[in-house]
This record gives structure tokens, sequence and C-alpha cells, in this order.
């Protein structure tokens, strides 16, 4: 069974947290998927504009172990 993770976003995010979690996290071979709080698009504390792949809503959807 693949690795997986989510890393939520909501604006005002550090940038270079969530950048650099999501690399480290692909390059180690874990499917990440990126939510937003809310919107498809969050701004991050400077400014840097992300597109989430999912909703936080979806969260409800996965199954629990």
């Amino acid at each position: 069974m693949a690795k997986t993770a989510w890393v939520l976003l909501a604006d005002g995010f550090e940038e270079i947290e969530a950048v650099t979690s999501v690399d480290v996290l692909r390059r180690a071979g874990v499917q990440v998927t990126v939510a937003g709080a809310a919107a498809k698009e969050v701004r991050g504390r400077t400014g840097f504009l992300s597109r989430r792949t999912r909703s936080s809503k979806s969260l409800r959807a996965c199954p629990t172990r």
C-alpha cells in the first residue's frame, strides 16, 4: 500500500514550510494531497498563491484505520 499524506493550507500559511514539506514527502515516495481550507486558491504570508489539489471537506470521505 502506498504511503499518503495531506498538507492542509489556509490563507497566511508559511510558504517555505509548506513547499519544503511537500517536496521532502514527494522525494520519499509519499503521494501528497494539498488541501485548502475553503477556496480553490490560498495565499501565503508573503503573497505566494497556491492552488489546492482537494478541498479540506474531502477529508471526511477518507477511510480511517
